[in-house]
């Protein structure tokens, strides 16, 4: 019994010192504005406004992946190997330069759909679109930088980063 509590004893002190219980609290603390904030805004909007919020959301996080053209999951991978960092840092910059390209490309793709009411026959939807889409841009860089610290393993600076991008999805 000594022996599993000082394993798990150990296995904490691990945890701690690398950072887990920063991401985990920031968690948490947003996950729960996030929450308390819905309930405000239900009381706000009429359900068919916080709808139609919601699919805009959706578009969002669904652009985001379109946009990202899957750079943020080869700085993933590409980093985390045994290289040097000069070359890790080449990387990112080259990730960042094309994920720029990609970014730009989906979102005018998305203009030019929107425009002619493809996206959504919804005219609330179509009038705000534009506006709203103007997340696209930090949040897809967000997550390309968010894969390279963790590549990095910085958890500090990832955990800052993802508390970022939560609260910035919360309130956009």
């Amino acid at each position: 019994m000594k022996k599993l509590l000082l394993e798990i004893k150990e296995l904490f002190i691990i945890t701690k010192n690398k950072g887990f219980f920063h991401l985990l609290f920031s968690n948490i603390f947003v996950n729960f504005f996030a929450f308390g904030s819905q309930l405000l805004v239900a009381w706000i909007l009429t359900p068919v406004e916080l709808g139609q919020i919601k699919i805009l959301q959706a578009f969002v996080s669904v652009a985001v992946i379109f946009a990202s053209f899957g750079f943020d999951s080869s700085t993933l991978k590409l980093c985390s190997e045994n290289i040097d960092i000069t070359k890790k840092k080449e990387l990112f910059k080259s990730a960042n330069i094309f994920t720029t390209y990609t970014t730009l490309f989906t979102y005018i793709i998305l203009y030019i759909l929107s425009f002619f009411n493809i996206i959504s026959s919804d005219n609330f939807i179509n009038k705000y679109f534009n506006l709203f889409f103007i997340a696209l841009i930090p949040q897809t860089f967000n997550m390309l930088h968010f894969s390279y610290l963790q590549a990095l393993k910085r958890l500090n600076s990832l955990q800052k980063y993802q508390f970022i991008l939560k609260l910035y999805r919360l309130f956009s």
